[in-house]
């Protein structure tokens, strides 16, 4: 796997700009920008010295998946949405109150505050389920 940056053009939104992917090819890197930010970037390069100064601003990081073919993907657990690898991260709750108690790992949305401000009630409707 290579990393390749891609960077946004002046037409988009988070322009100046690059979206990281990490993918096998040129090809499969290009495939991965259109199929999330559409045809709105201006060039594809094989070291980050390559981008002018003014965009080296990551926007974006995507992972090609070798078993889809497309973006590396997860669903929150609170929304129940799939979104790309760079949009989720991942908290340890334990569900019980015990010492020894199996860790459970919470996925949710990075950018959004919904998300982030319900991992607590998410974690109390499964204990719920536990008990």
């Amino acid at each position: 796997m290579n990393n390749y940056y891609l960077s946004l053009g002046a037409d988009h939104p988070d322009y100046p700009g690059y979206v990281r992917i990490t993918a096998p090819t040129r090809d499969d890197a290009r495939q991965l920008m259109e199929a999330h930010h559409g045809h709105d970037w201006t060039g594809c390069f094989e070291t980050f010295d390559e981008l002018d100064s003014h965009q080296r601003v990551q926007r974006d990081y995507l992972i090609f998946d070798h078993l889809t073919g497309e973006a590396l993907a997860w669903t929150c657990h609170i929304c129940k949405e799939k979104r790309p690898d760079s949009k989720i991260e991942v908290t340890q709750r334990t569900l019980l109150e015990a010492d020894n108690a199996p860790v459970y790992n919470v996925r949710y949305c990075i950018d959004n505050d919904e998300c982030q401000n319900c991992i607590d009630a998410f974690i109390e409707q499964q204990r719920g389920v536990l008990n």
